[in-house]
């Protein structure tokens, strides 16, 4: 993962593997447009994992184990998936701390565009709230980019889409010897890297 590696690197790529395989993946999988097909996939996968802690506070506390109001609790997490080459999207896991503090080019425009909106969702959430405790805070005029997963006790679901783990096969390739010329180069770079960090340091 590159520090090129984003949104549109990661929506370039789907489109690329669509254009290769086209025929084949609407033959057998009916798909029409892969950005969205990927995307309808993690905006259901991460409903149903709103909703499976809807018993739970956002600290993973049981809520009736606890008196702590959950009203207006929001977290972040960051989710891994992996995209196979049916553009089925597969989870991964959840991590309370997405690498926040990793400071690179593409975390630091990643980090950008998600946090503005936040804040402005939040403020949003709150003015409304104030205005009317009962009224309905949907739909979010700045939402920019962010899209509704769960609310009203409903996840979003992918409709028309199913999936049959039972097609897919093992990878039986051999990678023992690629990921060892992988690591390889990654620990040449690193002490390539050390030694001109260390320069750095003896001429400051």
């Amino acid at each position: 993962f590159n520090e090129q590696a984003g949104y549109e690197y990661l929506w370039n790529r789907v489109q690329q593997h669509y254009q290769q395989h086209k025929d084949d993946l609407v033959r057998r999988r009916g798909i029409t447009d892969p950005v969205l097909h990927v995307r309808s996939q993690i905006r259901e996968v991460l409903g149903r994992f709103v909703q499976a802690f809807s018993n739970y506070d956002m600290l993973g506390v049981a809520r009736n184990r606890t008196n702590r109001q959950t009203e207006n609790f929001f977290a972040m997490y960051g989710v891994d998936f992996i995209i196979d080459a049916d553009l089925d999207v597969w989870f991964i896991e959840a991590q309370s701390s997405p690498a926040i503090g990793e400071y690179k080019r593409y975390r630091r425009e990643t980090w950008r565009r998600l946090f503005v909106p936040i804040i402005n969702m939040v403020e949003e959430i709150q003015l409304k709230q104030i205005e009317d405790p009962h009224a309905n805070i949907l739909p979010l005029e700045h939402a920019e980019g962010w899209q509704v997963v769960y609310a009203g006790g409903r996840p979003f679901v992918y409709e028309g889409y199913t999936r049959d783990p039972s097609s897919k096969t093992l990878c039986t390739k051999d990678i023992t010897t690629e990921n060892k010329e992988y690591k390889d180069k990654q620990k040449k770079e690193e002490y390539k890297n050390a030694q001109v960090h260390a320069g750095l340091l003896e001429f400051i």
